[in-house]
């Protein structure tokens, strides 16, 4: 973590602190049970094989058997890791008293980033030559520049994303996600290759952020070692694309791995030889992978720095007395908001900027009505995926039980399912709805009359526009359901609004972009 870099002087001991830069954390959590300790800090400090077998030693006295060790890999790290002579092949070392396994984890997070970072700078060439860059994802955003949309999780800022924004995990996560690998799978055939590679990372991704024993909705997440052979097969499939794939240079692809390929690597065969070593000596039954992370660590740090409010870069002293607060308080993230660790101090107030950019970009919003329908059939996939959730939502409600049908019970190839379905049927698993005929006719009508009452872009500047779109449409359609028709005028206008705010932030992105390049 980066510290204010000013000499100190601790009034209690007596003695000069710093200057330093870095404040070095080793923080032990429970893989079984839910506690975490810090154990050791220090400024501007380097781990060496020593003070890392000295430590776990001292941890087992305390019965706190040692049998994992995450970090980043951060330069530091690297020259740790090389002194411990970690590699793919041999991505563990033997405790110093016990003469067990220990086995090292990259951040699956932090990689994640830096996989996303090089596909959006270079790109990739995959084992069979094909290059895989972000231009086609450029192609996917404009097909679907409207709000009502299937890939719903892919922006514009998550293709140009820069500065403090490329240390958001979550960007990074629906960039590589199924909904755009599907999206690619429906819109653009022809770019299988691209979807696959995205597929996969997702695949990966999943094993590696189990917070449950079984995941609903998708069994990939579920523990690891609920679904052992569908999970070794998602890891495998990644080892192999890291272990073969390049990144591509100006002179053309490099020809080593990168520090995230190997991390990766290392990080899968240290799961799977994990879960073995455990399953033997503990009988244990899986593992929530996200106990592999560092960010219970990155919390820590954001806690510290959430606890000067405005003054989020503390110098040493007062990064010794907030950690001293953190060690003996309860639920301090309960008092301050310190969840934000993408904090900047140099962000300026952005809020009454907010407010007029909104005023004038609402301004120019032209509400047109919409006469064809049929004429955005990329529109009619994600109303029928709309359909389906409002089903979803109404299914256990009287008299409301015929609005949608499960996937698994229907046939995808029968010439009676509307080409509509086609993009529900991609991405269910067999428990998503898809309207019935009755239902589906319903949704086109109200769609209509959202684009007529709100426009093809904007919206309804006047009050009540929720009551009085489910007027309009209860006028034209009294046979529709005033639950539903309430229900749909809703969560419509929200993704309409939703819609906008993301076109405003994008606005204000381009102009930093700009303005930063």
């Amino acid at each position: 973590m980066d510290i204010q870099k000013t000499a100190c002087f601790d009034h209690k001991t007596q003695t000069i602190l710093g200057p330093y830069s870095k404040l070095f954390v080793i923080l032990a959590r429970g893989l079984f049970s839910k506690w975490k300790q810090p154990i050791f800090y220090s400024f501007d400090f380097y781990l060496s094989k020593e003070f890392y077998s000295d430590l776990i030693v001292k941890l087992a006295n305390y019965n706190m058997i040692v049998v994992g060790t995450t970090c980043d890999l951060g330069a530091t790290n690297r020259k740790f890791l090389n002194e411990m002579q970690i590699s793919p092949e041999h991505s563990f070392w033997t405790h110093p008293q016990l003469n067990t396994p220990i086995f090292f984890f990259a951040d699956i997070p932090h990689m994640l980033k830096l996989m996303r970072n090089h596909f959006l700078d270079t790109g990739f060439v995959l084992e069979n030559g094909t290059t895989v860059t972000k231009e086609a994802l450029f192609h996917l955003i404009q097909k679907e520049d409207t709000d009502l949309k299937c890939c719903f999780k892919l922006t514009l800022g998550h293709l140009t994303v820069f500065g403090v924004e490329r240390q958001r995990v979550r960007l990074a996560a629906q960039l590589f996600s199924s909904t755009v690998a599907n999206s690619l799978k429906e819109f653009y055939p022809k770019l299988e290759e691209l979807a696959n590679f995205i597929q996969k990372i997702d695949n990966f991704f999943d094993v590696f952020n189990s917070r449950s024993e079984n995941d609903c909705r998708k069994f990939l997440k579920s523990g690891y070692g609920i679904y052992t052979a569908e999970q070794n097969l998602a890891l495998d499939t990644m080892y192999h694309l890291c272990s073969t794939m390049r990144s591509i240079t100006k002179t053309g692809k490099r020809k080593a791995l990168l520090p995230f390929q190997i991390g990766i690597m290392e990080s899968i065969q240290s799961l799977k030889s994990l879960f073995h070593y455990l399953q033997e000596k503990y009988n244990i039954n899986y593992i929530l992978t996200f106990k592999l992370h560092q960010d219970a660590l990155e919390n820590l740090f954001s806690q510290i720095r959430g606890l000067g409010h405005q003054y989020d870069n503390p110098n040493p002293i007062e990064v010794k007395n907030r950690l001293r607060i953190l060690m003996i308080s309860k639920n301090v993230h309960e008092l301050f908001n310190c969840k934000n660790v993408e904090n900047n101090s140099d962000e300026e107030n952005l809020s009454v900027k907010l407010c007029q950019h909104l005023t004038s970009r609402f301004e120019k919003i032209i509400n047109q009505p919409l006469t064809i329908l049929a004429e955005l059939p990329i529109n009619l996939k994600a109303l029928a995926y709309l359909g389906g959730y409002i089903a979803f939502k109404f299914r256990n409600k009287h008299g409301f039980y015929n609005l949608g049908m499960p996937t698994n019970i229907m046939n995808a190839e029968s010439p009676e399912i509307p080409t509509e379905y086609s993009w529900i049927f991609r991405v269910s698993k067999g428990k998503l709805l898809t309207p019935t005929p009755l239902f589906w006719e319903y949704l086109q009508k109200m769609e209509a009359e959202f684009l007529n009452f709100h426009g093809i872009r904007g919206f309804y500047r006047g009050t009540y526009a929720v009551t009085k779109l489910v007027e309009e449409i209860r006028r034209k359609y009294p046979y529709i359901p005033e639950a539903v028709a309430k229900f749909f005028s809703r969560i419509r206008l929200f993704i309409r609004i939703k819609t906008l705010n993301s076109k405003l932030r994008e606005k204000r992105m381009m102009k930093k972009i700009r303005k930063f390049y």
